[in-house]
């Protein structure tokens, strides 16, 4: 009987769940601020409700009337003790005016005193209550209608004795465990023994359905999931394709573009190789031509060298055929070593003069080779800035063509709305004439 009573309190507590408490609804008008005040006089004693701002004087006392909490659990047996049921109450009291001034000499201990007085109250009101549940229509039924009608008569008593009052019940069913031995005739014909087994039958069939549906619509989620993962790795595979196809394209546009920056790499190559070719010959022929000038130079010097020296030797052959006397001998001796020496000087001043031209024109073929690799330098920054000039353009292009975008955008929302104001102005004239 154990499985029996675990699927019964389950679905007693599933049709508890799925009704709404009365109550819940109930409103005991509680004060978390009520208190009373105690006047003692020369007479008696007077109870009266505190007053707001109220000071305490001589003879008086407050007494606060708190709100109460209460829990109490009443068991009733039923059907000879094949079924016991246990109403677990929360009640939340509160004593009211009129009920402290009539228990005026119990202030100080008044929610004891009606935990006390009323206990056995609340216990009658709950077996009574119980009692109505041996048709068995609860099995069916379930619980929800009892509780709240217990809370409910609960409110109303402890209201009608002036105690404000917010009851809340719950009713578990427990059913004795019987072997089929030693269940006897009494109890098998016991109607709320049929109904039990009747409602476990039911349930069990519910579960089962409940269950068989649960699977039906798990393999439905598995389905539907299985055709989402496949849908997904068809759009990932159509993605990964795209991804494949757009990288290809990106990949043959930008060997496009080196071939295109290669192409125009080896033509400024060739370029610059036919400037220096043409440099580099300008340079050999200028040097040729100072060569074969100098050799001219340095021929004709040794020419007028050798023609000089023919005569200085004719002349001193002269100068000894006349032996003329030893001093004149000496003495012309003496001049044609000077003469001598004076043409050698000079022709060592030639020759200098020679090496300073020399230096002079390969001075100027280093100041030519200079200015080679000048003007191929500046043609190499006249590129650079040429190809600086048109990339210039271009973003300058693509600039004024964001802007002249932007201008458009901007002239068909102003006028869209020139067209909304035209509108609002034809309504507002039809309307004023329609008013005229």
């Amino acid at each position: 009987m154990t499985d029996h009573q675990a699927l019964i309190q389950a679905w007693l507590r599933g049709e508890r769940s799925a009704v709404t408490r009365e109550s819940f609804a109930w409103d005991p008008g509680f004060d978390a601020e009520r208190s009373v005040v105690l006047a003692r006089l020369a007479l008696g004693k007077r109870v009266y409700e505190k007053p707001v701002n109220f000071k305490t004087g001589f003879m008086q006392k407050v007494y606060g009337l708190p709100i109460e909490y209460w829990s109490l659990a009443i068991t009733q047996r039923l059907h000879g003790g094949f079924c016991t049921l246990t109403a677990n109450l929360e009640i939340y009291f509160q004593a009211s005016i009129a009920y402290a001034q009539n228990n005026s000499a119990l202030l100080a201990q008044l929610n004891a005193h009606i935990k006390h007085t009323y206990e056995g109250v609340i216990n009658d009101v709950v077996r009574s209550e119980l009692n109505l549940l041996k048709d068995g229509e609860w099995v069916l039924q379930g619980l929800a209608a009892t509780e709240a009608k217990i809370a409910q008569s609960l409110n109303e008593t402890l209201l009608v004795a002036g105690i404000q009052a917010r009851s809340r019940c719950e009713v578990l069913p427990t059913f004795a465990e019987y072997s089929t031995d030693s269940l006897d005739g009494r109890i098998v014909q016991d109607v709320i023994y049929h109904k039990v087994m009747q409602k476990d039958y039911e349930f069990r069939e519910k579960q089962a359905q409940a269950q068989y549906q649960k699977a039906e619509e798990l393999e439905r989620l598995r389905l539907e999931h299985a055709q989402k993962q496949l849908d997904i790795i068809q759009q990932d595979d159509e993605i990964e394709r795209k991804k494949q196809a757009l990288a290809a394209e990106l990949l043959r546009q930008k060997l496009l573009e080196q071939a295109a920056q290669r192409q125009q790499q080896h033509e400024v190559e060739l370029q610059l190789e036919t400037e220096k070719a043409r440099y580099e010959k300008e340079l050999k022929a200028i040097e040729l031509a100072s060569a074969l000038e100098f050799e001219e130079e340095k021929q004709l010097l040794e020419q007028q060298l050798a023609v000089q020296k023919l005569d200085l030797q004719l002349a001193h052959e002269q100068i000894l055929k006349t032996k003329r006397g030893f001093e004149e001998a000496a003495i012309l001796a003496q001049e044609q070593k000077a003469a001598q020496l004076a043409e050698e000087k000079a022709l060592q001043r030639q020759r200098l003069d020679l090496e300073l031209k020399l230096k002079e024109e390969e001075a100027e073929q280093l100041k030519r080779q200079k200015l080679a690799e000048k003007l191929a330098a500046l043609k190499i920054e006249h590129d650079l800035k040429i190809n600086k000039m048109n990339l210039d353009a271009e973003v300058k292009a693509l600039a004024l063509r964001a802007e002249t975008l932007k201008t458009k955008d901007e002239f068909l929302h102003k006028e869209i709305e020139w067209l909304v104001l035209d509108k609002q102005r034809a309504e507002m004239l039809r309307l004023t004439q329609e008013n005229s």
